[in-house]
């Protein structure tokens, strides 16, 4: 397991994640926004290779069988060369929006999504637990969380075990409401944030936090992220010191503030 400094007792429960219905399911589209853009772009035989893995990953979701079947497809995948970074963003994202459309049309019960949620956070653990570490970085540390009202941890947690296959020490602060993530973020030493924010109660939630944010910790350089980042028009009312529509812009960004923060620049 990543070795990811965590304030929650314990992980998540499923039902928090996946059950409530419209958030859910704009929280799974935005988790599959990326998948969609990288299979377009590939070849072919590439993208047809990657949909089965996709419907493989995602019909082993709902059996019944503990999580078995949807471990050993991610496993094969590894033991055939494929990046954990591929896994993560294409294959279990995929499934995730797989499994969203199918509640959505009302296929799934909540039974269900409950199992899926429980599952897909097996598999995190399963890819922390064999994944190619760089050494931690003393100058790459930042905090990770959701913004307050946002329904799942899944994406948020994604990140930061990439992150820290990069090098990153990050810190990841889930569940929280605003008042317990300014809390914790006032005692931290970290000049570095980001905000994970994926559907309209995560959206109005965000600017009253920015702001408080700016009071309590002045020196504290933000990103938010989230495929909503992606519209100019939402991008350019954030007041944020950096915005992200996908992980990988994420990263570069974040790398920029982290390179900001040693240079001593201040903020724009």
């Amino acid at each position: 397991m990543v070795n990811v400094t965590t304030h929650s007792d314990s992980v998540p429960p499923a039902a928090k994640m996946l059950v409530a219905r419209g958030a859910h399911i704009q929280s799974v589209n935005s988790l599959a926004c990326e998948v969609i853009d990288r299979l377009a772009s590939r070849a072919r035989g590439t993208r047809r290779r990657d949909h089965l893995a996709v419907n493989g990953l995602a019909s082993a979701l709902l059996k019944l069988d503990g999580g078995r079947e949807a471990l050993r497809l991610v496993q094969g995948q590894l033991a055939l060369g494929a990046e954990v970074e591929r896994v993560y963003l294409e294959d279990m994202v995929g499934a995730v929006n797989q499994i969203g459309a199918a509640w959505e049309r009302g296929d799934l019960s909540a039974t269900n999504m409950t199992q899926c949620a429980n599952r897909m956070v097996t598999l995190m653990h399963a890819l922390s637990a064999r994944a190619d570490m760089r050494s931690p970085r003393l100058d790459l540390r930042a905090v990770l969380a959701p913004v307050p009202g946002e329904p799942h941890n899944l994406g948020v947690q994604m990140a930061a075990d990439l992150m820290q296959r990069d090098g990153w020490q990050i810190e990841l602060m889930l569940d929280r409401s605003q008042d317990q993530l300014l809390s914790d973020l006032s005692r931290c030493d970290s000049g570095l944030l980001g905000l994970s924010v994926t559907c309209d109660a995560g959206l109005g939630a965000l600017a009253p936090l920015l702001t408080e944010i700016r009071v309590r910790r002045p020196d504290l350089r933000v990103l938010v992220a989230g495929q909503m980042m992606s519209d100019p028009e939402i991008a350019a009312t954030i007041s944020a010191d950096a915005t992200a529509g996908d992980y990988a812009t994420a990263r570069d960004r974040m790398l920029g503030l982290s390179r900001d923060l040693r240079a001593g620049v201040l903020h724009s």
